[in-house]
Formats: C-alpha cells, structure tokens, sequence
C-alpha cells in the first residue's frame, strides 16, 4: 500500500484567507484525529494502515488539521465527496492508488467534484471519445488548472465533426485540450481560423479575445500578473507554454472569496467587466517548509524570489 510520501504533491497555490485557517497537527489533536480516521477508513476514505494514516496527517497538518472542529468536519464533507466522484463506478472509476495520489491535490485547489466528474464526461463519453485511462488523467490535470467541461466541448466540436473545421480526431482532441488549458474561446477560434487557416495565429487571436482580453497569469520573471498579448510580446515563440505553466490571477468578490475572470463572467453575467475590474487582485500563497519555523505562507513573489525565476512554479 501507499504510504505519504506516495501521494501527489499538494503543490497548489493557496488564498490568504484560506491558508490562515490552518494549523500544524501537533496543534489541534481532535480534528487531526477525525482526518486520521478518515484515510484509515476502507468505507469512506484511502484505506490507509494506521501508521501510515497518522504520518499523512502530519505531514499534511498545516493544510488538512484544522484550527477548530466546524472547518474540520467541513474539509471532511469535501473529501467525502470528492471520493464519490473520483473513485465510484458512477464517476472516474480510479483505483485506489489513484485515488490516494489524487484526492489531495484536488481538495487542496478547491475543485468541485461536479466539475471533475462534468470534466471526465466530457473527455470519454460526452464529447472526445478518449480511452478511459487517459480522459481520467486529463479530467484530473485540467480540474487542477481550473479548466470547464464547456470550454473543452465547445473547442472540440469547432474542431471536428460535421460542423467543425475538419480537423482529424486526434488533432483535435489533443489541440482542444491544451487549447481549453490556456483558456481560449471557441468562437474565436473558429472565425480566426476559418479566415487564416493558420494554427498560431488562430490560436492567439481565441486566447486573446476570451473575456475582452482581462485574463492574466503570473510571469515566471517576477511573478506578476500580464494579459496573453503581453506574454506573446515578452516571450515569442514560446508565449503558449509559459501561459499555460502560469498561475492565473483571481480578484476578491463581495462575499471576500477570490474569483478568476472566467468566474466573475458565469456568475454577474451581463455586468461582469464592471465587477472584475472593479475587485482587487488576490493574494495566492504556497505553503513552505521550513526545518526550523515549521510551515509559513510565502506569495508568488516570495516564492520566486527564493527558488529563482525557472524553478518557482514547478515547486
């Protein structure tokens, strides 16, 4: 069996107000307890020995201990329902080793297990057609990036099918889905394309023209936040990769939680652009370990500054 060190990585970044709710384990025995009982757990949770459960624990309290009972018990309802639709027939059917590298990194970004299971769908049967073990792979890399079910069909379908631009099935499975991984809009892509027949350019023109052109994302240089044509400025050729390996900027909404463009766009519908531009930028922070202070929460620009600009968003 998997022991902590098997699963994946939690290396998300985190909002302030978010990462203030957590305590080291050692701080809240309790509640560091209830989440042991839960990766114990054959029925409900990741099946793990003892021993092993309690070493997760720990090696995860400054994110999953929390500081009073109420937030634990709700991280616990997330869990319980992320495992619904990650390891349930009815969802994405992973094994258990699966689930345990998983689980993790997917709570920790917050996704919504709705989005996960929409996500699987629309890469097996309800859109792409992928064979089984890679539309789990992608559901999970593209809940983690933030990416829709909706954003992915629509890419697909203007690709390919009998309304598409005749794109062979697996060019267009493997362009939608990093296209849907950088955020780019459909329609533009379509009239871009159906004008040029040119990829990259298609390709700018439906990432620059998503959400009037407001979406940022951090460079990696000094982790501050440029639109898509800023970064096809500044980096030429390879301005999609750096986009895509990019954070992407969040703003604080009237209930005091961050948001991305996209976000702001689904909820306020027609008023959206005043909203967004109207909220301030977030602060997104990464727990970092040190030996001798425990765990603090560093920025974006902290962490760049001390792993250096080609290292810090691959930590």
């Amino acid at each position: 069996p998997l022991g902590p060190q098997d699963v994946m990585s939690s290396r998300v970044w985190l909002l302030a107000s978010l990462a203030a709710c957590f305590a080291p384990a050692g701080n809240c025995q309790g509640p560091s307890f209830e989440l042991q009982l839960w990766f114990e757990s054959s029925a409900r949770g990741l099946a793990l020995p003892r021993a092993e459960a309690a070493a997760l624990v720990n090696q995860e309290g400054p994110v999953m201990s929390a500081c009073c009972g109420s937030v634990v018990t709700e991280v616990i309802r997330k869990l319980d329902a992320l495992r619904a639709v990650l390891y349930l027939p009815s969802g994405l059917d992973l094994p258990l080793l699966e689930l345990r590298r998983s689980i993790l990194p997917l709570l920790y970004q917050g996704a919504e297990p709705r989005a996960v299971g929409g996500l699987y769908r629309a890469l097996s049967t309800d859109g792409l057609g992928l064979p089984k073990g890679d539309a789990q792979s992608f559901a999970i890399s593209l809940a983690l990036r933030k990416v829709d079910a909706g954003p992915l069909q629509d890419l697909f379908f203007v690709m390919y099918g009998y309304r598409g631009l005749g794109f062979d099935l697996r060019t267009a499975q493997q362009q939608s889905i990093e296209l849907a991984s950088a955020g780019a809009d459909a329609e533009k892509f379509r009239e871009a394309f159906s004008q040029s027949r040119d990829m990259s350019t298609s390709v700018k023109a439906s990432v620059n023209g998503r959400l009037l052109g407001v979406v940022r994302r951090y460079g990696k240089e000094d982790a501050r936040p440029y639109t898509a044509a800023e970064f096809q400025a500044y980096y030429g050729a390879r301005w999609l990769a750096e986009w895509q390996a990019a954070p992407e900027e969040r703003r604080i909404a009237p209930d005091s939680r961050a948001y991305t463009a996209g976000q702001f766009a689904g909820y306020y519908r027609d008023i959206w652009y005043v909203k967004y531009q109207g909220a301030r930028e977030a602060t997104q922070l990464r727990l970092h370990s040190n030996t001798q202070q425990g765990y603090s929460g560093f920025s974006m620009r902290d962490f760049a500054g001390y792993y250096g600009q080609e290292a810090w968003q691959r930590r």
